[in-house]
């Protein structure tokens, strides 16, 4: 499967080439339940499964606990302050880190690997299920007109 890629400048590729803007919630909470895109059910499950895999999850715990042996060597005073100060940097860390490995997880190649696979156009996340491949391998989106190589596609997947 030739996956979107990221072409180093801020943008993202289309199996073709073509410049495109990975999709958003917003994008798909502004969309509601029309029927032939992708719901936000759906959406918010892809985004668990991008983040949990393994090397995001070692990223978050790292960090977070790097900031706890950063408070270690903070000046804290008192001990039931310090505690209290440990808290709230390790858990700003943790919080912090999390939204920004967030962030680089959903402009990954796992991000569209997994949209594909399930079906879904990851620039508009229209319904690429029904759509037959051209003689290059590539199915248009005719919302967007996004060229994905979908021969992995699962075509019967149901997220729901």
């Amino acid at each position: 499967m030739s996956l979107a890629y990221h072409n180093g400048s801020g943008g993202f590729r289309d199996a073709r080439g073509a410049p495109f803007l990975p999709l958003s919630r917003k994008a798909v909470k502004n969309r509601g339940d029309q029927s032939g895109f992708i719901a936000l059910d759906d959406y918010n499950k892809i985004h668990r499964d991008v983040m949990m895999r393994g090397e995001y999850v070692f990223v978050i715990i790292i960090l977070a606990g790097l900031a706890g042996a950063i408070t270690e060597v903070l000046p804290t005073g008192n001990p039931p302050g310090s505690y209290a100060v440990r808290a709230v940097v390790t858990g700003a860390a943790a919080g912090l880190t999390f939204i920004f490995v967030a962030r680089a997880a959903l402009r990954s190649e796992h991000y569209f690997e997994y949209m594909l696979r399930a079906g879904w156009c990851p620039a508009c996340g229209n319904d690429l299920r029904a759509i037959e491949p051209q003689a290059d391998g590539c199915a248009v989106c005719p919302e967007c007109t996004g060229a994905w190589n979908i021969d992995g596609i699962e075509r019967d997947v149901d997220w729901k």
